[in-house]
């Protein structure tokens, strides 16, 4: 008796880097099985290694360019190396403060005004004619 349908899925070397690959920059896997023509169990079972590994080795290889871009001699790159410091070493900015003072070092004065609300609508109804 003869099998029908599809043959087994057998995937190559070039399949597996592609995996890897789009798994490494973040594409989601219903995308990628899209890419590749397969269902997800397919994926899934073809690909373990590829989907357990492909993120992280894309995050060692992040890391590892930065490293290298904020510790360049050739081309530093501050921003980077701010941006590394801030999030491996825990560093922060200090705070900024703006202080407030009134004139020469005293206390800021508050003023308040009371408005006669018939002026203000003299004033508008005058501005209406007016345009």
């Amino acid at each position: 008796m003869s099998r029908n349908g599809r043959p087994p899925y057998e995937p190559t070397d070039g399949d597996r880097q592609k995996v890897k690959t789009l798994v490494g920059i973040g594409v989601p896997q219903a995308d990628i099985c899209k890419v590749m023509q397969i269902s997800k169990p397919t994926l899934r079972k073809h690909f373990k290694s590829e989907i357990e590994t492909g993120q992280l080795e894309a995050d060692i290889a992040l890391r590892q360019s930065l490293f290298r871009m904020a510790t360049s001699k050739t081309k530093p790159a501050p921003g980077v190396a701010i941006f590394l410091a801030k999030v491996r070493l825990g560093m922060k900015e200090p705070p900024q403060s703006v202080e407030l003072t009134g004139k020469d070092g005293a206390p800021v004065e508050n003023r308040t005004t009371v408005v006669n609300e018939d002026a203000v609508k003299a004033v508008v109804q005058k501005l209406e004619e007016k345009y």
